[in-house]
Formats: structure tokens, C-alpha cells, sequence
């Protein structure tokens, strides 16, 4: 895709200059004017679509592939910066097309040696979408690019019944630049591109792909027994660093499927999560029991989209268009949280230890709660004497504090809850949006707080009480 879309490209001939004075006659006569009509007779169309389930090394892939040409070629003779693959996400929105044209200016920015087309070409003035695509097209012909990859395409499915928008600019750009493009998606782009004939069309020029996940095993047509998984598996077990390696048996590998359902992502991390925890134990050793506690403990975010998978149900799979992975740092940093925890002071400290009232009082005020009722709250939960633990205290004392709801009130409210949560929420994008980790667990019927954890967005209690 990459050689063939530079055919008839080369700067300083005649076909570099016409081309360049096309896109100025076509944008001033007729901005509307759709170029694809006159396309198939111009060669090969020069798209495809890499489609698949959130964490099985599409962008990774992409991005090596990529790290190995050079990110831009300088052409003294020429004075042409020349970028052979730009990659960029497409806006979260869906449908904004000034996001999109600023996203390809500050790609180009930080590639291109003082270029900064953003502040020029995308603020300066609020140009309009008539005017901005115009001079993107300009820009991209200008430093040669090679080829677009346009990852996260199912955010173009956000925008509802203007979905079209900004694919149609892409569908345009592929057309009148002899741009190849790539479209990196999830599964949830089937309903993009399913949508209308001649977009599928674009998109299998050079074919599509769908990534799906790694299957057990396969029985091929000789006969013999295939399984990439087993593979898989065979090179990430060779990188444990605990103080006793143990060998790959068929238990642990059909338990890590049966955890992981053949995601490459989750496999990683869950092979990561594994050896921090028994490394962080003392165990130093990995075992069936201890995956299956850390797919139960650690990935609890996961387990109704796993459970999808591994039903195969058509109905559960539609609710899980999309699998968002778990951030690494996140998940490590909980366990060792965890670990923390069993020398912490929040579960050595006893009813006896001097200051306990005061400690409990303290841990009460930081949660939120009036300091003199905190005060009086601890000061009970002294008296009662059956906290075992300050962690214990701390919790009795918010129970003491916190209203109580009727079981029936609770009972329509969560029942409500679930009604307006049909819909599944979809990732702003965003780092830390509070509003994304409430939407997921009103729409998976779980704790906020467990949202707000695995994001980072909350302190453990224990750690509260260790900081006070």
C-alpha cells in the first residue's frame, strides 16, 4: 500500500504540480464536490480496515511496523520534509472535523523541524471546516505522507446519524491524494462500515482484517493440532522473575485461558499481576490457585466481559462491543496497596493503643464527616470494643454516621439506576473523568468505587489511615 500510493507523487514533476493544482481548483469551484466518482479509474484503492477486540497488539503492531521506516526523510535538493507514515486517533466526539484537522497539524508539528501549522492553519482565526480541509490536504501532500493510520475508528460511531462526516472527508482525502489509508478498530467499526456499501468498498481495496482472539487450539485440514495460544503462552512464561520458576503445565494453561480467554493484553497483565503478587507474598512461586485469586481479586472490571466470551452468547457479546483493557500501573499498584496493607498501621493499631480515639477521629474527619461528630462516633466505637483493628474502628464509625436507607427505597433506586443504564457508556477519553467510572457502574450493576480505584482517581482506606 505504502509503494503504490506513491505512485505519480514524486515532488518536482508534472504530475506532483497538477496534483497540487487540482486540490487549489477543486476546493474553490466546488468544496462539496465528492472526488470518489472518478477514483476507480485512477488505479488500486489504497484502504483497509484492521478490526478486532481491545488489547490484541493492533496499534502495537502498527506502531512497530512503522518504527521501522523513518519517521521523517529530509530531501535537501528538494528543502521536502518527508513523513512516510503519520499516525494519529480520531476525535472521541466522532464527528469533528476541526478536531480531526488540528489532531493532523500537531502530528505533523512534532515531526516537521519548526512547522506549526496548528497555531497557523487550525487557531489562528477559528477557521471554518471549508476552510481547514482545504489546507490540510495542501499539508499532507506537501511532506509526502505515505500513508494515514487512522486508529480508534469506532469513535466515528459516537456521532450518532453524523457519523458519516468525518469518513467521508478520509474517503475523499484516500481519493483525491492517492493516500493510503489504515483504519484500526474495534469490533464496534463492523457497525460503521457495515452501514453503507460503498464505504466497505474503500476499506477492501487491499482487503481487511479482523484480529480476532487467540483460540485454544485449532484442528487443521491434515489433522494436526494447532494452537497459537500454547505459543503464546510458551514464550511469555520464560519471563518469570520470581525466585522459583515453575514450568508451563496443561492445568495453567488451560486456567489462563479459561482466565484470559485468549486476549493477548490480558494475558500479559495477568502474567505481571501473578508474579508482583507472589513476589510481593514471599511465595515466589506461581500456581493454578494463585491465578485464579488474582483473576478474581484483580480483575474484577473484567469478568462480566470475559464470562461474554467465554459464553460465546450473541447477547452478551453485543452488550461488550468494545473490551477496554486495564492499565498496568493500576493493577500493580493495587496489589502492592494490598500488600502494604497486612503491616500497616491501619491494621496493627488496636482499641488499646494509646491515641486510638484520636486516630479514629482523625480517619473519620478526612472521610468527609463533621470533626466533633467524628469525635463522638470513635468515641463509641471505643466503648463498644469489638473493632479488632483501626480499619475495623474506621468503618464501624462510618456506619454509625452514615443515614440508613430502607431496603425497599434502595431496592427502586438501584433498579432504576439500571433502567437508565441500558445504554453502555462509551470512554470519554478523558484521564481521570469521574463521570465515566459512574456511567460504568450504574451500566455493569457494581460499586463506583471500584471504577474510581482501578483509574486511580481514589486513595484506600488503608492508606488514608497511614497518611493521618
Amino acid at each position: 500500500m505504502l509503494r503504490n500510493g506513491y505512485v505519480g507523487r514524486a515532488p518536482a514533476t508534472p504530475e506532483y504540480v497538477r496534483r497540487m493544482q487540482s486540490l487549489y481548483e477543486a476546493r474553490q469551484t466546488c468544496f462539496e464536490q465528492d472526488a470518489s466518482d472518478d477514483y476507480d479509474a485512477e488505479g488500486q484503492q489504497l484502504s483497509m480496515l484492521l478490526m478486532g477486540i481491545s488489547g490484541m497488539g493492533k496499534t502495537r503492531l502498527t506502531k512497530r511496523w512503522a518504527a521501522r521506516l523513518p519517521k521523517v526523510i529530509y530531501h535537501e535538493e528538494l528543502h521536502v520534509y518527508q513523513i512516510p507514515v503519520l499516525h494519529i486517533e480520531l476525535p472521541s466526539d466522532g464527528e469533528s472535523l476541526t478536531g480531526f484537522c488540528n489532531s493532523v497539524f500537531r502530528a505533523i508539528d512534532k515531526l516537521v523541524p519548526g512547522a506549526n501549522y496548528l497555531d497557523e492553519f487550525g487557531m489562528k482565526g477559528r477557521p471554518t471546516v471549508a476552510k481547514l480541509i482545504p489546507r490540510l490536504e495542501r499539508i499532507l501532500h506537501m511532506h509526502c505522507v505515505g500513508m494515514l493510520i487512522c486508529d480508534e475508528v469506532q469513535n466515528l460511531t459516537n456521532s450518532g446519524k453524523t457519523q458519516n462526516t468525518v469518513m467521508t472527508e478520509l474517503v475523499t482525502l484516500s481519493n483525491v491524494l492517492n493516500l493510503p489509508i489504515v483504519f484500526i478498530g474495534t469490533n464496534k467499526s463492523e457497525d460503521l462500515f457495515g452501514l453503507e456499501f460503498r464505504k466497505s468498498r474503500r476499506v477492501s481495496g487491499f482487503g481487511g482484517e479482523h484480529w480476532d482472539r487467540l483460540k485454544e487450539a485449532t484442528i487443521l485440514e491434515d489433522g494436526r493440532v494447532q494452537s497459537e495460544w500454547r505459543e503464546f503462552l510458551e514464550v511469555l512464561w520464560q519471563y518469570q522473575w520470581t525466585k522459583h520458576p515453575v514450568p508451563l503445565t496443561e492445568e495453567l494453561l488451560a486456567n489462563m485461558y479459561w482466565c484470559c480467554q485468549g486476549v493477548l493484553d490480558t494475558a500479559i497483565k495477568m502474567f505481571a499481576a501473578m508474579q508482583a503478587r507472589a513476589i510481593l507474598d514471599g511465595t515466589e512461586v506461581l500456581s493454578k490457585e494463585l491465578m485464579l485469586d488474582v483473576y478474581k481479586r484483580d480483575f474484577k472490571l473484567m469478568h462480566p466481559m470475559m464470562d461474554a466470551l467465554r459464553n460465546d452468547d450473541p447477547a452478551q457479546l453485543a452488550l461488550y462491543s468494545d473490551i477496554r483493557p486495564l492499565s498496568m500501573d493500576t493493577l500493580l499498584t493495587d496489589i502492592q496497596s494490598r500488600a502494604r496493607s497486612r503491616t500497616s498501621r491501619a491494621y496493627t493499631t488496636k482499641p488499646d493503643t494509646p491515641g486510638f480515639v484520636a486516630q479514629v477521629a482523625t480517619a473519620l474527619a478526612a472521610s468527609g464527616f463533621d470533626a466533633a461528630e467524628a469525635v463522638g462516633a470513635a468515641t463509641e466505637v471505643a466503648a463498644a470494643g469489638t473493632a479488632k483493628s483501626l480499619i475495623e474502628a474506621t468503618q464501624q464509625g462510618i456506619a454509625k454516621l452514615t443515614p440508613r436507607t430502607t431496603p425497599s427505597k434502595a431496592k427502586n433506586r438501584s433498579a432504576k439506576t439500571r433502567e437508565q443504564a441500558m445504554v453502555e457508556p462509551e470512554p470519554t477519553g478523558r484521564p481521570g473523568d469521574l463521570r465515566y467510572a459512574v456511567k460504568v457502574a450504574q451500566f455493569n450493576g457494581t460499586k463506583v468505587l471500584e471504577h474510581l480505584r482501578t483509574e486511580g482517581l481514589v486513595r484506600s482506606l488503608e492508606e488514608l489511615l497511614d497518611a493521618t
